[in-house]
């Protein structure tokens, strides 16, 4: 839930900077969308997906850390296992077909 909270920010920043003339990321990326300077444009939101990706990852590592229930291990041989399972069973279906 914290990690979407970034998303928010982000986009409130947007909001804020453009109402009030705060210069900022988000006052820039709206001027720049209004003069159709598309590489400032891009880079804008290149930096925010970045920054939302970072916050996230962050937050996965600390409730994996913070939360004894948590087990990354745990996830990947799950994931392995269901992998496997769906290869088993396309393997079988197309052996069907012939």
């Amino acid at each position: 839930m914290l990690g979407l909270q970034v998303g928010a920010i982000l986009e409130g920043a947007f909001i804020v900077e453009s109402v009030f003339a705060w210069p900022g990321i988000g006052r820039l990326a709206v001027q720049s969308l209004g003069a159709r300077d598309y590489p400032i444009v891009q880079a804008v939101v290149v930096l925010a997906v970045f920054v939302f990706l970072v916050a996230n990852l962050l937050v996965d590592i600390a409730y994996a850390y913070l939360d004894p229930r948590i087990s990354t291990c745990a996830a990947a041989r799950g994931a392995r296992e269901r992998v496997l399972l769906v290869a088993a069973e396309l393997l079988l279906e197309r052996s069907r077909c012939k």
